[in-house]
């Protein structure tokens, strides 16, 4: 399968210090990559790049085979952060879902409605988005990268401060959205979530990938990718 896609040679320094060191990641249409590492090893940085919210200082991306430069990733991917407070700017969850586009890149108003439907966020149209819960939130951001048509889809520690159940709840949600033909990456420490969402498990060094193993529906091939740090 060839990958939705790939980045080789990447590198993205900040003044003298190289966050990103000649790093090479593909990903496939319906893959879920869990991006392992200590605090400081590039994960985060490498997400940014991939969407285009950073610019690389070398290396290059291409999308289905295409060079694609940040502009071009912006438009095909985007990132769901750890605080979804800092990325909801609308006053009501319908107008969130189309929020900053313009009217050729908005949505319309059924393709809205389906997809708020679909998460589970119908009910809450006409709320503002302050007044969710914080797993709703997160799903509202999910809603607009869905509605717009995002194809690579980012999130950071999206299970940060969940229970078991809310986890698995987080976990069916990215396997879903995954199964729908987009290509998904998760920066995360959470083992449990890996084991039940992720086919690949990443682990990142000093700006690298040190290590990769296939998840093979438990947690043994992660436990042991740790093992190797």
């Amino acid at each position: 399968m060839s990958n939705l896609i790939e980045a080789e040679g990447l590198i993205k320094s900040f003044g003298r210090v190289k966050a990103l060191d000649g790093l090479d990641l593909g990903v496939g249409q319906g893959q879920i990559h869990g991006f392992l590492g200590p605090n400081g090893a590039g994960k985060s940085t490498l997400c940014r790049t991939i969407v285009g919210l950073h610019r690389e200082s070398a290396g290059t991306t291409t999308i289905d085979g295409e060079p694609a430069g940040p502009k071009q990733r912006l438009r095909a991917c985007s990132m769901v952060f750890q605080d979804v407070n800092y990325q909801l700017f609308a006053d009501s969850v319908r107008t969130e879902v189309s929020f900053g586009l313009t009217d050729a890149e908005a949505p319309d108003a059924a393709r809205v409605d389906e997809v708020l439907d679909g998460l589970g966020l119908a009910a809450y149209a006409e709320r503002h988005p302050a007044t969710l819960s914080g797993g709703q939130k997160q799903r509202l951001a999910v809603a607009a990268c869905i509605a717009t048509g995002k194809r690579l889809l980012v999130f950071d520690e999206p299970t940060s401060g969940l229970d078991l159940g809310s986890m698995r709840t987080v976990a069916a949600l990215v396997r879903r959205l995954a199964d729908e033909g987009r290509a998904v990456l998760v920066v995360t420490h959470d083992l449990e979530f890996i084991g039940q969402a992720c086919d690949k498990a990443v682990r990142v060094e000093a700006g690298r990938i040190a290590a990769e193993a296939v998840v093979e529906g438990d947690l043994q091939a992660v436990r042991e990718l740790l093992a190797k740090g």
